[in-house]
């Protein structure tokens, strides 16, 4: 039980910063023009480029309080390392998944976010608030030579998504999302009682030493007298390391792969067949991840069978999730 719960402690405490499972292929539709294949193939490469072994930055600023009496936060700063490794490449959707290495007396693996990158969705997933998720239909018009990025908590299950287009001009490659909303970061577990969602705009730019995360976002309160309280700057650096990060974050990975694909599949066939999707617990569902994360880390330690593993989360989960099968927005 120890093994288990140092991870846990550890992602609590270091990860301060929110969070995919391939979708379902049926999601999309249409063939790429010879005229386009040139820019999707220049897409690819650039989401490709985020793969590797970094050494990261995260950095979170407030900046301008939009209530009175509000007092703007002090920075939240962070430093650490981190692999992306490529997980799943179907042409159109392409799945990258963030581990944490922390460097402490022994070296940790936490898994961390997962983002899939999808050609021209029909539709997103996007966060309501409350801990709900809602699809929402795309036109043919809005996402006609865009990619979506959807993002995925620890467990896999899903955070916020975006749609944009991926540009390429000046030596640079760079994705601007729309603006949506993300539930409440672990980094601001302090200041949930000033609000519930971040609306943010997502910014991945591709340079020489990497590539950054850039977010533009404000937060929001929600209930009866629903407002704005304050705009926030993150910016999320990952510079590309000469010398590889320890082995431990790659045989996680490997050591992982088949109980969390299982759970994957398991948040997949849920946003496929529902049109919503709820928590049933209220504020940070650390339950739901904490039991997830611990299976994982018997399946490491050998006490418990990868597809055993896979089958209670998959019990867990139904446990712990409201679903509807009603019409979906647009």
């Amino acid at each position: 039980m120890k093994n288990i719960i140092r991870p846990l402690v550890v992602l609590v405490q270091f990860i301060a910063f929110g969070l995919l499972t391939s979708c379902s292929n049926t999601m999309f539709q249409g063939t790429l023009t010879k005229s386009d294949t040139s820019s999707f193939n220049t897409d690819r490469q650039a989401i490709l480029a985020m793969v590797g072994d970094y050494d990261v930055g995260f950095s979170f600023r407030e900046t301008v309080s939009l209530v009175k009496g509000y007092q703007i936060k002090d920075p939240k700063l962070m430093k650490g390392q981190e692999i992306v490794r490529l997980i799943s490449d179907t042409g159109r959707i392409i799945s990258l998944q963030h581990v944490l290495v922390v460097n402490a007396e022994k070296p940790i693996a936490i898994k961390h976010w997962r983002q899939d990158w999808v050609y021209e969705p029909k539709e997103l997933f996007r966060f309501a608030g409350n801990n709900s998720w809602v699809r929402h239909q795309i036109s043919d018009s809005q996402r006609l030579g865009k990619w979506g990025q959807l993002v995925y908590q620890v467990d896999d299950s899903p955070r916020y998504a975006g749609i944009g287009i991926w540009e390429h001009e000046h030596g640079i490659s760079a994705w601007t999302s729309n603006s949506s909303w993300r539930p409440l970061p672990r980094r601001d577990l302090d200041n949930s009682d000033k609000y519930d969602v971040i609306v943010g705009i997502n910014k991945h730019v591709i340079t020489p030493q990497g590539w950054l995360h850039e977010q533009n976002n404000t937060k929001l309160r929600l209930g009866k007298n629903t407002r704005y309280i304050v705009r926030e700057v993150g910016l999320n650096t990952y510079s590309r390391r000469t010398s590889r990060i320890p082995d431990i974050g790659e045989q996680y990975i490997e050591a992982t792969n088949s109980y969390w694909a299982i759970v994957r599949n398991k948040w997949t066939a849920l946003q496929k067949n529902n049109v919503s999707i709820s928590l049933t617990a209220k504020g940070e569902p650390q339950h739901l991840y904490g039991h997830l994360l611990g299976l994982a880390d018997e399946v490491i330690n050998g006490s418990i069978k990868a597809d055993v593993a896979g089958q209670e989360a998959v019990a867990f989960i139904d446990e712990n999730i409201l679903v509807m099968k009603t019409k979906s927005l647009n």
